[in-house]
């Protein structure tokens, strides 16, 4: 049994963790030329394609991609499942893709059509250009838009239900998606957050906490995560998305992982756990200042909840 405190206690110890998980994984990236195609972390897809990557180093594993129905059948996302955290806590579903690029922003809204049939929520964590670099394609207008093919028929049309600011710094911006073909239609929940420089920690923890509140909140009239994983992307769809994810899921699941007095009913740390899992399911996930903020932010809620079980329990006594 772990107290959050004694996890979060020495950044040493964390970035020792780190160390031991890029070890882990620099060994099976080294052992991907050395087996067959079949090999579960092998990436020959993704170098089929090469021009609908957007780093030529971050590419996603044949295993865990995602495969769609458009020309091709390729974009650079993964699909993502954290299981036995703790040995208790429930799945978690998630899409880590990289940022859209010109070329490929049909593909990500295909992908968002197939793999959500009740609502399409959309995290991105990186700001269109950082430092006059382009990180991110606008796959997105504000008001009603379309999206064509490249005879100009329209795949989908999007209608505007509204946009607006949170108090931590991010953007919501939802609308009513229709698929031409068939006439489904899909409500399409996008948050954006800008404020997060590329191998680098959040401008404001509390801001990207906030964040994740809000995102779980949208979630929650969502019957079935399994069919309606959430869509995570930051430029390469490693780093803060990677970070994202595991604070998103941690939130999520912090009540079920602690007892009456606040310490951790499972053996071992469940952010080592998580980020051990993202890596073998997708590359490089989690930079180690990303990986310290994990642990930052945690303990920030964890601390509040505490404190809130506390004066919860003094008012039940009086």
């Amino acid at each position: 049994m772990t107290i959050l405190t004694d996890i979060l206690s020495i950044n040493a110890e964390i970035l020792e963790k780190h160390r031991r998980i890029v070890h882990e994984e620099r060994h099976r990236l080294r052992s991907i030329s050395a087996v067959q195609n079949h090999h579960k972390f092998s990436v020959d897809e993704a170098l089929a394609h090469k021009t609908k990557n957007r780093y030529s180093d971050v590419l996603p594993y044949d295993q865990t991609r995602v495969k769609i129905r458009s020309e091709g059948g390729y974009i650079n996302a993964s699909r993502i499942m954290l299981k036995d955290i703790c040995n208790k806590t429930k799945e978690g579903y998630y899409i880590a893709t990289q940022g859209p690029m010109k070329n490929t922003v049909n593909d990500f809204w295909e992908m968002c059509k197939e793999l959500n049939d009740e609502k399409i929520v959309i995290v991105m964590v990186t700001a269109l250009k950082e430092k006059e670099i382009d990180k991110c394609y606008q796959y997105w207008r504000d008001g009603n838009f379309d999206i064509c093919d490249s005879d100009g028929k329209t795949l989908f049309h999007f209608d505007a239900i509204t946009h607006y600011f949170e108090d931590g710094g991010f953007e919501v911006r939802k609308w009513l998606m229709t698929d031409m073909l068939t006439s489904h239609k899909r409500e399409v929940v996008h948050f954006y957050y800008d404020a997060w420089q590329d191998f680098g920690r959040p401008n404001n923890h509390l801001d990207i906490i906030s964040l994740a509140e809000e995102v779980i909140k949208e979630q929650k009239s969502i019957r079935n995560l399994e069919k309606n994983p959430l869509i995570v992307h930051c430029s390469a769809g490693v780093g803060r998305t990677g970070a994202f994810i595991s604070l998103h899921y941690m939130l999520s699941h912090l009540q079920d992982m602690l007892n009456t007095e606040g310490k951790f009913i499972c053996d071992g740390d469940p952010i080592e756990q998580i980020v051990y899992q993202l890596r073998k399911q997708r590359m490089l996930m989690v930079g180690p200042s990303q990986f310290q903020f994990v642990y930052d932010a945690v303990r920030s809620c964890w601390r509040e909840q505490v404190s809130e079980s506390v004066h919860l329990s003094e008012a039940t006594k009086k």
